[in-house]
């Protein structure tokens, strides 16, 4: 008999129950026959469970216009991602999805709106990566339960949502959108920075933020970044495995790039464009820090084998913003400090 079980809203079948018991063998010590069924029937219950795992799709992504009897929300996080593996919630039994940030924003946006709730992000940032920019949108419904009662207004929803997200992750601003706004296909541009560290170690409560290679030649960097900067490239050198074209676009992009001093034993690297190939920023970073060790030529930046870039790691890495055109504006941040969430100036 194969059961079912809930799991993001889908009927997922697990396995059968086995059962290796002997007529007539005692329940106390196992024998070696015992025990090799035993194992045979984990072994074939991991195997079906596998199999199952491995056919369940990814949820499906929300409507790009809010649906009658839902209103549309914007919500602006801010997270440090070290202790998750990435933005983008993981399908499938035994995946962790509170492990996500959007697993655990929609946990949470599920008990605020008392209704289950899926986010769209607009960028999927990888495990380990931070943002103080990220941008997602979700529908709830206009009104609660059989009474109709009218929904929860913007200020009462976020203070609910800040209270039940955990310390690493901050609701920023949330605010009602029009039907038809969409976190990601509404974007315009992403904006991203990275911070490298010039010497071989740095303090704890900074390490989490910032990836430490050494000493670099900053001068040979910022020249290297000149020679990408504003002009349209192709840009899988610069990317890994193969693109989503409905989700990363073409492979040539037109790329703002930007690396400049940011204090005493610090740089930053400033990247912007509409949409990235995965892991494009990171080997940006990663190319860059070659030429800054010598290891490639400025120059030679626009024609480098795949094979001689190095993925970045992604600790330094930070979602700066996410801009939309002015059709979407983007709502009043109301926080009382909110010096840290200020995106680097560009010089």
């Amino acid at each position: 008999k194969i059961s079912s079980s809930r799991v993001l809203g889908r009927a997922v079948a697990t396995p059968p129950r086995m059962d290796v018991r002997r007529r007539g063998v005692s329940s106390g010590r196992r024998g070696p026959r015992r025990r090799r069924l035993a194992m045979t029937a984990a072994t074939v219950a991991t195997a079906v469970l596998a199999a199952t795992s491995a056919a369940l799709p990814s949820a499906p992504e929300l409507p790009a216009v809010c649906p009658p009897g839902f209103q549309r929300w914007r919500l602006h996080l801010a997270y440090d991602g070290t202790d998750f593996f990435g933005w983008q919630r993981q399908a499938g039994p035994g995946s962790g999805d509170g492990q996500t940030i959007q697993g655990e924003v929609e946990e949470c946006l599920t008990r605020v709106f008392r209704a289950e709730v899926r986010t769209v992000g607009a960028s999927r940032t990888d495990r380990g990566v931070h943002a103080r920019g990220q941008v997602c949108h979700f529908d709830a419904p206009e009104f609660w339960g059989p009474q109709q009662a009218p929904g929860l207004e913007p200020e009462t929803a976020l203070r609910r949502l800040r209270r039940e997200l955990p310390g690493s992750v901050l609701a920023v601003v949330l605010d009602r959108a029009a039907p038809d706004f969409h976190a990601r296909l509404s974007a315009v541009r992403k904006r991203y920075s990275y911070r490298l560290a010039t010497v071989d170690a740095v303090s704890p409560f900074e390490a989490r933020f910032v990836w430490c290679p050494g000493a670099l030649d900053l001068q040979a960097m910022a020249e290297a970044a000149e020679v990408l900067d504003r002009r349209k490239l192709d840009y899988s050198t610069f990317s890994m495995g193969e693109p989503e074209p409905d989700y990363h676009g073409d492979v040539e992009k037109n790329v703002t790039l930007a690396v400049r001093a940011d204090g005493p034993d610090r740089a930053l690297v400033l990247v912007s464009c509409d949409r990235f190939l995965y892991k494009m920023v990171r080997r940006i970073v990663g190319a860059l820090a070659e030429v800054g060790k010598g290891r490639l030529r400025p120059e030679g930046l626009d024609g480098v084998h795949r094979t001689a870039v190095p993925t970045a790691p992604p600790h330094g890495l930070c979602l700066d913003a996410v801009e939309y055109p002015a059709a979407f504006p983007a709502p009043e941040v109301r926080l009382t400090n909110p010096k840290d969430l200020s995106p680097p100036p560009w010089p």
